[in-house]
C-alpha cells in the first residue's frame, strides 16, 4: 500500500511538471529590455552611491586636515607679539635717530625679558623668552640692511656746483655689495682686509656687519615692501641671546653709523615659540628709506604650527593623514585603470577631468606635505647644531 502511494506520487508529480512546461512561453523581448534596463540602472545607482559616499569621506578628511593648522589661539598669539613691536615709537620711525630710538627702548625690551617686577634675576631659561615671558626666541634675532651706490643718479648740470652727490632709490642694479671696514671706510690694501679677518676671528668669508653677505648665506628670498622689491642679501648683524649682548651690538653700531644716507631698507628678523599653544610666530619688521629722506614702516606677522602629533588630538591628525593617503592611492589606481580602458575617450568626460584633476592635486599635496616635513627637520637640526647667539640665520 506504501509503495503505490509512493508510486502515485510520482505520477502526480511529473503531470504538474508537463503541465508546468506547457504553461511556459519565451519572455517577450520588450519585457527583456525593459528588465535587461532596470538592472543596468540599479548597478549604475550602486556604483553612483558608493562613489558619493567615498567623496563625503574624501571631503570630511579634507577639511579636516585643512583646518586642524589654524588654530583659535593663533589670534592671541599675534596680539602679544604685536603688543611688544608694534607700539607708538614704530609708527613715530621717521628717521635714522628714531629707528636707533626704538631699536633701544621697545625692540630690546620686548626681544629679551629682564629682572621680575621685585628685582628677582632671571633664570637662564626665563631669560629665553620674550619680554612679556609668553614666548621663546627661536634663534638670535637679525637685523638686515641693504645699501645703494654712493653717486647711483645723477646730478643736474645746473646744480652740480652746490650739489656733489645724488643717491637714487634701491634697486637691484644699482645696490651696494662691496665690503667694508668699520664706518663704512673702503678696504684700500691687505693691512686693512687683515683688520677685518681679525676681527672675524680668521675667517675667509668676512661676516662682520660691515661686510655683505649672499642671499644664499642669509639665507633669506626677495621681499616685497610696500615702496620696492628687495634682495634677500644684505649687511647683516645678529643681536645675541641676551639683552645685555644685544644692547652692545646696538650702541656699537650707533656710534660708527652704521646707518646712514646710503640705507635704503633696513629688516629685522626673529622667530619666537610658544610652547602652552604650539605656535611658531615668524615676525618681519621692514623700514624702507626712500631718496626724498622718509621712512615706511611695516610688519608681517606669520604665526603657523610645525608640530602636528602631539597628545591625543595630534594622533587623530595622523590618523586622517594616513587616510588621505590611502584615499589618493585608491584614487590613482582607479583613475588610471580608467585610463587604460577607455584610452582617449577618458578626457571627453568632464567627470573624468575632476577625478585626473583631483588626484593630481592630491599627489602634488603629499610631496608638498613631504617636503614641508624635511625641511622643518633641517631647520630644528640646524638650530640644535648652532648655538643661538651664534647663528640667528636660519628663518622659518
Amino acid at each position: 500500500m506504501f509503495e503505490v502511494n509512493i508510486f502515485e506520487l510520482h505520477l502526480e508529480v511529473a503531470r504538474q511538471r508537463r503541465v508546468r512546461l506547457f504553461n511556459l512561453r519565451p519572455i517577450d523581448s520588450s519585457e527583456m529590455a525593459a528588465a535587461r534596463e532596470q538592472r543596468l540602472r540599479e548597478i549604475k545607482m550602486g556604483e553612483v552611491i558608493r562613489e558619493i559616499v567615498i567623496y563625503v569621506f574624501f571631503t570630511i578628511i579634507l577639511l579636516f586636515l585643512s583646518y586642524q593648522s589654524r588654530d583659535t589661539n593663533s589670534y592671541g598669539v599675534y596680539r602679544d607679539t604685536k603688543n611688544l613691536f608694534i607700539t607708538t615709537d614704530f609708527h613715530e620711525v621717521n628717521s635714522l635717530g628714531k629707528w636707533w630710538d626704538y631699536c633701544d627702548n621697545v625692540l630690546l625690551k620686548g626681544l629679551y625679558a629682564q629682572k621680575w617686577y621685585n628685582e628677582k634675576n632671571l633664570t637662564w631659561r626665563e631669560k629665553l623668552t620674550t619680554g612679556s615671558r609668553v614666548s621663546m626666541r627661536v634663534g638670535a634675532p637679525r637685523i638686515r640692511q641693504l645699501r645703494v651706490k654712493e653717486n647711483s643718479c645723477r646730478v643736474h648740470r645746473r646744480v652740480k656746483h652746490v650739489i656733489k652727490h645724488c643717491r637714487d632709490d634701491y634697486n637691484w642694479f644699482d645696490d651696494d655689495t662691496k665690503d667694508y671696514t668699520p664706518k663704512w671706510e673702503k678696504i684700500l690694501n691687505k693691512t686693512a682686509m687683515n683688520l677685518v679677518n681679525e676681527s672675524n676671528n680668521g675667517s675667509k668669508r668676512c661676516k662682520t656687519p660691515w661686510c655683505y653677505q649672499s642671499s644664499v648665506r642669509t639665507k633669506s628670498g626677495p621681499f616685497t615692501g610696500l615702496y620696492k622689491t628687495y634682495k634677500g642679501g644684505g649687511y647683516v648683524v645678529s643681536l645675541g641671546r641676551t639683552h645685555e649682548k644685544g644692547a652692545t651690538i646696538i650702541r656699537e653700531l650707533r656710534s660708527q653709523n652704521w646707518l646712514d644716507q646710503l640705507t635704503r631698507a633696513v629688516f629685522i628678523d626673529f622667530s619666537l615659540y610658544n610652547a602652552n599653544v604650539n605656535l611658531f610666530i615668524s615676525v618681519t619688521l621692514s623700514f624702507e628709506m626712500t631718496s626724498m629722506g622718509s621712512v615706511i614702516q611695516d610688519y608681517q606677522i606669520k604665526i603657523f604650527r610645525l608640530y602636528d602629533h602631539i597628545g591625543g588630538y595630534g594622533m587623530l591628525v595622523y590618523i586622517f593623514e594616513l587616510l588621505f593617503l590611502f584615499f589618493t592611492i585608491y584614487s590613482t589606481i582607479h583613475e588610471i585603470i580608467l585610463l587604460v580602458k577607455q584610452r582617449r575617450e577618458y578626457f571627453s568626460k568632464f567627470w573624468n577631468i575632476i577625478s585626473f584633476i583631483t588626484v593630481v592635486f592630491s599627489i602634488t599635496s603629499i610631496i608638498m606635505y613631504g617636503t614641508k616635513k624635511t625641511l622643518t627637520r633641517l631647520a630644528i637640526r640646524s638650530l640644535k647644531k648652532n648655538e643661538m647667539g651664534k647663528n640667528g640665520k636660519y628663518f622659518f
